[in-house]
């Protein structure tokens, strides 16, 4: 079923399933997993950041969200100012799906690439051992536990 007025979102650090911020995703529908070419992600302190960057790979998951989430996701992530919410393509084995993602504006100085043997965001420690064409195929083909319908 989907929502009215549903925006989908992909999401790669604090607000996925399972870290600090993903209350902010109530209510919300998950969608799946997916991967993001052509970006890449850099760790910010205390949450990440993504940038357009050719070769680049980033894990998360995409949510459709409410109108009143995106409200609230883009006081959270200071839309405007430290983050911009562009319209982006991720995969995953069902094929491509448009969301958008918040994309970090501001510049990186020097600021530690996390490549994809450090992702997704927060960690997941099955995965670290893996190389990085086994890492994408795990977590696309994840099953989760949580249910899937409703957050």
């Amino acid at each position: 079923m989907e929502h009215i007025n549903s925006h989908p979102i992909f999401v790669y650090g604090s607000l996925m399933r399972g870290r600090t911020a993903e209350h902010y995703l109530h209510g919300s529908r998950f969608i799946g997993r997916y991967v993001l070419c052509g970006y890449a992600m850099y760790d910010l302190g205390d949450y990440p950041g993504i940038v357009p960057q050719d070769g680049g790979t980033v894990l998360g998951e995409i949510f459709e969200v409410s109108g009143s989430a995106i409200e609230l996701m883009d006081e959270y992530e200071d839309e405007g100012e430290h983050y911009i919410r562009r319209e982006i393509t991720a995969q995953n084995e069902s094929g491509a799906r448009k969301a958008e993602a918040y994309i970090y504006i501001l510049p990186l100085d020097g600021r530690e690439h996390m490549p994809l043997s450090a992702q997704p965001w927060g960690g997941e420690d099955a995965l670290f051992a893996l190389g990085d064409g086994e890492r994408i195929a795990h977590w696309l083909s994840e099953k989760d536990m949580i249910d899937s319908e409703t957050r």
